[in-house]
């Protein structure tokens, strides 16, 4: 596939003005951004607004100190092919999760078990199915979170779209999408290695599928940009995105592999926005600096080609490597083995139903059953998991739990520690899972571990000892005949 053209980006003058700007931009963004991903990593993710507005501020002070202006943003929508591409970013993460987590879903590789977010508790009635449940989520995420997430969004896309990608095609740089789409992977890259961001798989693992993922969307986010002239369709791209994928399908995501398959970092999310990239790449282009300008001729396909064949052949090999190396033959214990919700309601009175059981996902080495259950309160804002995991030997039980809390420690921002006298060795931490807060632990007993989870609860004295009490009853339950 040809480039796109030089058409514009040919004279010396242009070309020299946008490679001094980009120069600058990149000069005050990646000092800038290393700062605030340090904090992130060693402090808290609360950084994240300002990190997530560091290429608007880039792009800022190049204008400034360049005298380029800020016509070129641009912040106009462009009439009728403006709302258009506005519908299709609005549309598009949804039609793509649906493909991608619906293929997850269906397979058996991902468990569906959705639960109403916080806007949409009152929405959803306690006897809503999981289906209704999901949709009432979804139609929350697309609007109302929507729109509030465009308050981070623009910070980037004022930065990528709106200066880096029109002055990366001015200076010449080859393949200026695919460079565009590999520097925005690129900036993330140091949050997935340090731990603070797609949390789950192996962070290289991680790296990579997210490498794909980002710079086959970058396509979808070029062409909306410059067949527009308006930076506001990738704006509601990114916060449409950010929104529908984040806050409706991955918490409706569930199980040991979960991250492996999807999110934004999984398999299959990866391969479809590479068939996505591709069907966004169909046709000549168009580039439009700003909505009414006229647009430039002998524009051509991007190179995608180049992209897509190997991005294609390493996440199938991850998939491979993944089915090869992650089978599972543990049984699922009898549902008595937990304790059931008379005893749990002894010490937290608000629970009041089962919301589900199964296997327990979560369980770490090679365990030969398991046994989770979760209970939660009437509007299913908290909740509690206890999970029962038995080994074939004692060592095996050990190995495992030394294994959890070297997990537990791991993760960003958690704060845990060993705790005496409840079983051969046991722990308790607090933990930041997205706007929640979790307060868990687990303890060994001969060829058992035994592990609680209290979902949304402050990470209190109290709440600690109410894990404690937990776990101990759990661990005596499973004594009796």
């Amino acid at each position: 596939m040809a480039t796109l053209p030089d058409s514009p980006a040919a004279d010396g003058d242009t070309r020299r003005r946008a490679r001094r700007g980009l120069t600058v931009y990149f000069a005050v963004l990646v000092p800038l951004s290393a700062v605030f991903q340090a904090l992130m990593i060693a402090d808290s993710l609360s950084w994240v607004w300002a990190l997530m507005w560091t290429p608007a501020a880039a792009s800022v002070v190049a204008r400034v100190l360049l005298r380029e202006g800020f016509a070129d943003v641009s912040f106009r929508l462009g009439g009728r092919r403006g709302w258009k591409a506005l519908g299709l970013a609005l549309i598009f993460p949804i039609v793509l999760g649906l493909i991608a987590y619906g293929m997850a879903w269906a397979t058996g590789l991902v468990q569906f078990s959705p639960r109403p977010i916080g806007l949409a508790a009152s929405s959803v009635a306690d006897t809503a199915s999981p289906a209704m449940v999901f949709v009432v989520n979804l139609a929350v995420a697309a609007t109302i979170v929507t729109v509030f997430s465009v308050r981070t969004a623009a910070g980037e896309e004022f930065g990528w779209r709106g200066y880096m990608l029109t002055r990366l095609i001015d200076a010449g740089v080859p393949r200026p999408i695919l460079a565009s789409g590999l520097i925005w992977g690129l900036w993330h890259v140091p949050l997935i290695l340090g731990g603070a961001y797609l949390v789950g798989p192996p962070p290289v693992l991680a790296a990579v599928l997210w490498m794909v993922t980002a710079t086959a969307f970058s396509f979808a986010f070029a062409r909306l940009r410059l067949e527009t002239g308006s930076v506001w369709p990738a704006v509601a791209l990114h916060a449409a995105w950010n929104a529908v994928i984040q806050t409706a399908f991955d918490p409706a995501s569930t199980g040991a592999e979960a991250l492996l398959w999807v999110g934004e970092s999984g398999i299959l999310v990866a391969l479809a926005m590479v068939i996505a990239a591709a069907v966004f790449s169909y046709g000549r282009w168009t580039i439009r600096r700003v909505p009414r300008a006229r647009p430039e001729t002998g524009a051509a396909r991007p190179a995608l080609g180049q992209f897509a064949a190997p991005s294609i052949a390493a996440v199938m090999a991850c998939a491979l490597a993944t089915c090869g190396c992650r089978g599972d033959g543990s049984k699922v214990l009898p549902r008595d083995r937990i304790i059931p919700l008379g005893t749990v309601k002894e010490v937290l009175p608000e629970m009041s139903q089962e919301a589900a059981t199964g296997k327990d996902e979560t369980a770490v080495g090679s365990p030969t059953g398991t046994r989770s259950v979760t209970y939660a309160t009437a509007d299913g804002s908290q909740r509690v998991v206890i999970s029962v995991d038995q080994y074939q030997t004692l060592q095996d039980a050990s190995s495992a739990f030394e294994q959890a809390f070297k997990m537990s420690q791991e993760v960003p921002g958690a704060k845990g520690e060993l705790v005496p006298d409840l079983g051969q060795r046991a722990f308790i931490g607090v933990a930041t899972q997205g706007d929640e807060t979790h307060v868990g632990g687990g303890g060994l007993y001969g060829d058992l571990v035994v592990t609680v989870t209290l979902q949304a609860y402050d990470g209190t004295k109290e709440n600690r000892a109410k894990v404690a009490t937990i776990i101990r009853k759990q661990a005596a339950a499973k004594q009796a005949p």
